[in-house]
């Protein structure tokens, strides 16, 4: 049933994602958009587009930490450890930079994440035993 419920909604995800497309098109400076069109893509099953929306997001805005923190979960669920401890360490780096800065609303949601749960994912993968490799 979960499977029938999932092919139900591909084309309202169609739909929701070309309108994200529109938005990204009209302002092309809001991070905000880039990433929930990455949400709708990995919804979509189409991750490369999904890291590559929020990718563009960062790279019009650095601070962008949500972006980042995505990313970073992304990279760590794929396997890809390196890079998400990269950047796990740019978020840090970040939110020390700007901690006793006085901002707006607005540029303060582009800095306060939570990166409890990267954190903990990130010690996981680092307590993992590596798994033997038979020779033969």
């Amino acid at each position: 049933m979960a499977a029938d419920s999932q092919g139900a909604q591909q084309p309202w995800l169609r739909l929701s994602s070309a309108a994200y497309e529109q938005a990204v098109e009209r302002e092309p400076f809001n991070p905000f958009h880039r990433l929930e069109l990455a949400r709708l893509y990995l919804a979509l099953a189409e991750g490369e587009k999904a890291e590559r929306s929020v990718q563009s997001a960062i790279e019009t805005e650095p601070n962008f930490l949500p972006g980042r923190i995505w990313l970073a979960m992304r990279y760590a669920k794929t396997g890809r450890i390196d890079l998400a401890k990269q950047e796990y360490e740019e978020i840090l780096r970040r939110q020390r930079y700007y901690a006793n800065w006085s901002i707006e609303a607005y540029e303060r949601s582009f800095l306060d994440v939570d990166v409890r749960e990267l954190a903990a994912l990130l010690e996981r993968s680092r307590n993992e035993k590596p798994k033997k490799r038979h020779v033969l």
